[in-house]
């Protein structure tokens, strides 16, 4: 029995029956035609140290598709060492994987405990003062 059901393409939007690939068979051979003009660009020596936004104009690929091929471990950055790309959040620090740096990731770690913290203190004074209220009446 097949477990293959029908989804229509992220990339497309086509209905299309969703087996091994996430995408459509279309948007597959786009994707791998993309790859390959990637990778052709960066085993040439002279682009091995491309940044990611030149490797973008020189193949008409999307940051957005490089970073995919960099997620899938298509590309290694062991190999491209300037393949870095900017941070989701704040766009200024490079990262090699995620997509936030480790800065905004201590930021946000920091800002959610502070708002639990927050929370759990704010549940506790109302525990106390419901129990003040309940005594009165």
């Amino acid at each position: 029995m097949s477990m293959n059901t029908l989804a229509n393409c992220p990339k497309c939007g086509k209905v299309f029956v969703k087996g091994i690939r996430s995408i459509c068979p279309e948007c597959y051979q786009v994707v791998e035609e993309e790859y390959r003009r990637v990778y052709e660009f960066l085993r040439k020596q002279e682009n091995r140290k491309s940044t990611i936004t030149e490797t973008s104009e020189a193949t008409n690929v999307s940051i957005r598709q490089i970073r995919e091929f960099i997620r899938e471990g298509k590309l290694t950055l062991v190999d491209y060492p300037n393949l870095a790309y900017p941070c989701d959040s704040c766009g200024k620090n490079y990262i090699v994987q995620g997509n936030i740096c480790e800065e905004c990731r201590t930021k946000f770690n920091k800002e959610l405990r502070n708002s639990t913290g927050f929370e759990q203190k704010t549940h506790n004074r109302e525990g106390k003062n419901a129990g003040y209220l309940n005594r009165i009446e």
